[in-house]
């Protein structure tokens, strides 16, 4: 459902936010992990700018998938609903019942053709 897809997307993002600022933490040019004539600053702008787009893309798609949600119902229209589905249930529960007396109706007309067909 949308919900577990928008879930999804959410922890993609989250994701992609931790690996992006663990990359920015280990590859920027102030780390002294790094010998500093290692650092290729136009390497390190362009993968800025890639992780940036992606975040970017992740998050147009977590506004697209929230757009394909419902909209809230207010307080009255959830009311209306509900009343709709206590009476479906009640009519429900009363066609219920019509089957049940259906079936023994049916369950004695077949013993009253059972002895008649005996006393033949």
């Amino acid at each position: 459902d949308r919900l577990t897809q928008l879930q999804m997307l959410i922890d993609q993002l989250l994701e992609q936010f931790l690996l992006s600022l663990t990359y920015l933490n280990n590859k920027h040019k102030l780390n002294n992990d790094q010998e500093q004539d290692t650092f290729n600053e136009e390497e390190f702008k362009q993968n800025i700018e890639e992780l940036s787009n992606d975040l970017i893309i992740k998050c147009k798609q977590i506004l697209k998938l929230v757009d394909l949600l419902p909209d809230s119902i207010d307080s009255k229209e959830e009311s209306s609903q509900i009343e709709k589905i206590k009476s479906l249930s009640a009519e429900l529960e009363e066609i219920e019942q019509q089957k049940l007396e259906k079936l023994e109706e049916k369950d004695n007309l077949l013993k009253k053709i059972g002895s008649i067909i005996k006393d033949f």
